[in-house]
This record gives C-alpha cells, sequence and structure tokens, in this order.
C-alpha cells in the first residue's frame, strides 16, 4: 500500500505543476470555484486510471507465477517516472500571463490530457493486482488535494518551484519502480 501511495504522491505532483501554473495565471478564484475545479480533475482522473484498470484485466493473472506482469507494470510505472522527470528537467521558464478564457471545458480538456499517465498507472496496478477500491479512493484523494493546493499555491506565489516539484514526482516513480525490480526480478 505505501508504494502505491507513493505512485499516486508523485502522479499527483504532475498534476500540481499543471494547477500551479494555472492558478497563477488565473483572476481570483472564489473557494468554490477552486473547490469545482479540483473535484472535476479528480472525477476525471479516477475515469483514466479506471480505463486503464479495466483494460487491462483480460492480461492478469495470465502468466502463473505473475513475476512477468508485476515487472511489465514496473516498466511502465518508470517510464512515466522518466517522462515527468524529464519534462520537468526541460520545462522552460513560465511566463505568468492572465488567462482570461479559462473554462469548464478547457478544465476537462487540461485533465484529460494530464491523466494519461495515470491510465498508463492503471495498467500497471491492474497487473500488480492492487485492490480496485483503495487504487480508485488514492486517485481521486491524491488529485484532489494536488489540484486545490496547486491552484491556492499558483495563485498566491507563481510557479517558482515547477521544476524541482516535478523531478521529485518522476524520481518518486522512478525509485518506486526500481524496488519493484529489486523485489520481483532477482529471483
Amino acid at each position: 500500500m505505501v508504494n502505491a501511495i507513493l505512485i499516486f504522491v508523485g502522479l499527483s505532483l504532475d498534476s500540481f505543476i499543471v494547477m500551479m501554473k494555472k492558478g497563477a495565471s488565473l483572476r481570483r478564484q472564489t473557494m468554490k470555484d477552486t473547490l469545482l475545479c479540483s473535484l472535476v480533475y479528480a472525477l476525471i482522473n479516477a475515469a483514466m486510471f479506471m480505463i486503464g484498470y479495466l483494460v487491462s484485466i483480460p492480461f492478469a493473472g495470465v502468466l502463473p507465477d505473475g513475476r512477468p506482469e508485476i515487472l511489465a507494470a514496473a516498466v511502465l510505472i518508470n517510464f512515466i517516472g522518466v517522462y515527468l522527470a524529464t519534462k520537468s528537467f526541460l520545462v522552460g521558464r513560465f511566463e505568468e500571463k492572465l488567462d482570461k478564457e479559462f473554462n469548464l471545458k478547457k478544465l476537462v480538456r487540461l485533465a484529460v490530457v494530464t491523466s494519461i499517465d495515470t491510465m498508463v498507472v492503471g495498467i500497471g496496478f491492474s497487473l500488480f493486482g492492487i485492490h480496485t477500491l483503495d487504487a480508485l479512493g488514492m486517485a481521486i484523494l491524491f488529485s484532489f488535494i494536488a489540484v486545490f493546493a496547486g491552484l491556492k499555491i499558483g495563485a498566491e506565489l507563481g510557479v517558482g518551484y515547477q521544476r524541482t516539484i516535478g523531478l521529485l514526482g518522476g524520481l518518486l516513480m522512478i525509485v518506486f519502480s526500481l524496488l519493484v525490480f529489486v523485489k520481483y526480478g532477482l529471483r
């Protein structure tokens, strides 16, 4: 369970960065607006997780000892971690300018695009055999908290630490996947 929490913390840091940028570029939002954005984003993130989880169910348990499936899931999670860390490292300077056209439709699009990595992690979790409701609850909780905090911090402080936070999220996922390789791959 600790491993799953680390993965969701890593994933949520990517959402945090995206919404921190968005918070820095919006007019002052009310608490109601921030809560609504956080809820919509979290529900879309959970839906993307479930799509990944459900797509991979036919493949879970196909091999007798399950090790290849676990290692495949670790490779997927490692890939997402490397992608997030690399993306954060290469990110350029973000210019904070007012986004007058941000609305619910753009939020949904942004949530779907940034939740593709969560869909891939859903595939990995299915192959790991992690309980669906536990993982789904974590997806909603961590995403909601990350989006809420990102919007608030972005509005108050800007986006000064986006690179560091993104690298940390990617590195958490890489470390977890390496621990899985050591635990299951060296038998």
